[in-house]
């Protein structure tokens, strides 16, 4: 008896997110983004391509709002990233999630920062 598998079935998104997310200003338009991952076979499931990063900006009140502007990156491998492009003087809400061929896993937990503003 032959038994054939579908080999997309062993591929899956990871079910563990990054963890230590840091984030901090480097700049008024930027932001450097660091965090760990654990790159366990069991908790990847597939070849990890790489990482999600997720930007939601908040309005000139501080406030973040349902239809805040979000912006997404794709990162490579590596574990950590500059954002750039960002307003002066505006919080960022940051998460990431690990990604496969399949799409990418759960977020971390978000971390909150301010670009700094021109002087």
């Amino acid at each position: 008896m032959i038994v054939v598998f579908d080999s997309s079935f062993k591929f899956s998104v990871p079910i563990n997110s990054p963890v230590n997310l840091t984030a901090h200003n480097v700049s008024s338009r930027e932001i450097e983004v660091t965090w760990n991952y654990i790159e366990d076979p069991r908790l990847v499931l597939g070849n990890l391509q790489g990482f999600l990063l997720y930007v939601l900006e908040a309005n000139a009140s501080d406030f973040f709002a349902d239809d805040a502007i979000l912006r997404t990156d794709y990162t490579d491998t590596g574990r950590s990233t500059r954002v750039g492009g960002l307003e002066i003087f505006r919080l960022y809400n940051i998460s990431v999630a690990a990604r496969t061929v399949k799409g990418p896993g759960p977020r971390n937990d978000s971390v909150i920062v301010r670009t700094h503003g021109e002087g």
